[in-house]
């Protein structure tokens, strides 16, 4: 879905002026005359200040909808609401795949016309895309988001937006429909395989993970400050997913986490991808076979011109889960992603302290959430059928 084009935003509002030929008022906004009624009138004063106060709500433009909209200007309102909400960027894309969808197939019919029939059509495309049913659920459920904006933008009728409502979600083993399969935890092999080939900051996070059980967005975004380092557990507090959440820190955590949160200032990231990127620079001149003498030193360059790599200030989910790839691929073992150390750690828990221990580590707030998490230890029923069996 791409984001509509829209006119600068004006530093003042249009102003009140007076058209002498009419004697009328009126108000100039993107390039049209609005007219108000007779110069002067309480009338004219009350719609000007109507005028103002939907320019400013809309973001210092018209919001008016055109004669006959289409699929395409139910989008462009959407986005602009969209984009003026505090969604997540992972989530704002999201929008926009989905909404790339529906523009591919609708773009040029009206907004009117869309119904339950061209809301399965969609579905369609995107079983035959090979979605899972979960996945396909959740666009369906964006889909409608996008449409109830358009209804608060006055694009699109309220009646057929209850017609959307009433078209069911995919249940599972509806035919030709994959389901997701649930995400393993990782193989304690391939954990072993991958942590030589990492950076030591790389290897932390990993190790943290495992010991907090926590998610990788939530460990990316660690800084001292939402630590609270004052009793023998740690508290780590942040807001995240829309909820506040508090995730304690154990001592193996905290061995981990010192050397880190004591050399970072409180607003900076704990795990900083220079760290990677320095000693991946430091392991690939140890292995160069140039002589000393021939070539580039380190942090020295004969090309002036040559724009020195910029690195991020924190690691994201996806440069995380980036470096584990690689791990994998130099490694020469199957792909893993940083999502899986969780359901590792859940299931640990889990066989030791039970399924609400795992609950209440995880934050969820349904034993069910938590199943789909924490693996059934195979171990536990071979002891009991070897003993009771």
């Amino acid at each position: 879905m791409k984001p509509p084009e829209t006119p600068e935003t004006p530093r003042t509002p249009p102003g009140y002026l007076r058209h002498k030929a009419t004697g009328q008022a009126y108000a100039l906004v993107d390039r049209r005359f609005v007219y108000l009624g007779p110069y002067g009138s309480e009338t004219s004063h009350r719609r000007y200040a109507r005028l103002v106060a939907e320019w400013s709500a809309a973001g210092g433009r018209l919001l008016a909808p055109p004669p006959r909209p289409t699929i395409a200007d139910a989008v462009a309102a959407a986005w602009a609401e969209l984009t003026a909400s505090t969604i997540s960027t992972g989530e704002r894309d999201t929008y926009r795949r989905v909404g790339q969808i529906l523009l591919d197939l609708y773009a040029d019919s009206l907004a009117r016309d869309f119904g339950p029939r061209q809301l399965k059509a969609i579905r369609h495309r995107m079983i035959a895309r090979g979605w899972h049913r979960r996945s396909i659920n959740r666009q369906i459920g964006r889909l409608r988001r996008i449409f109830r904006l358009a209804v608060a933008a006055e694009i699109y009728p309220p009646d057929r937006l209850a017609q959307l409502s009433a078209v069911e979600g995919l249940r599972e083993g509806t035919a030709g429909v994959a389901d997701s399969s649930p995400v393993p935890p990782v193989d304690p092999a391939a954990l072993a395989a991958v942590r030589p080939l990492l950076a030591p900051c790389v290897r932390a996070m990993i190790d943290v993970q495992l010991a907090a059980a926590m998610r990788p967005g939530e460990l990316v975004r660690m800084r001292p400050q939402q630590i609270d380092r004052t009793d023998g557990v740690w508290l780590y507090r942040l807001h995240f997913k829309r909820a506040d959440r508090e995730i304690p820190l154990g001592p193996r955590a905290i061995r981990i986490l010192r050397p880190y949160v004591d050399r970072r200032d409180d607003a900076e990231a704990v795990f900083q991808p220079r760290e990677a990127w320095d000693w991946y620079l430091a392991r690939r001149h140890a292995a160069r076979t140039t002589p000393p003498n021939w070539g580039n030193r380190p942090g020295f360059s004969r090309t002036k011109t040559r724009s020195r790599k910029r690195v991020a200030d924190r690691f994201t989910t996806a440069t995380y889960r980036q470096q584990i790839r690689r791990a994998c691929a130099a490694a020469g073992i199957p792909r893993w992603h940083p999502h899986q150390l969780r359901h590792t750690a859940a299931t640990a828990i889990r066989a030791r302290y039970g399924v609400e221990a795992a609950r209440a580590v995880l934050g969820h707030a349904r034993v069910a959430t938590t199943e789909l998490y924490a693996e059934r230890d195979r171990g536990i029923a071979l002891r009991v059928a070897a003993e009771m069996g």
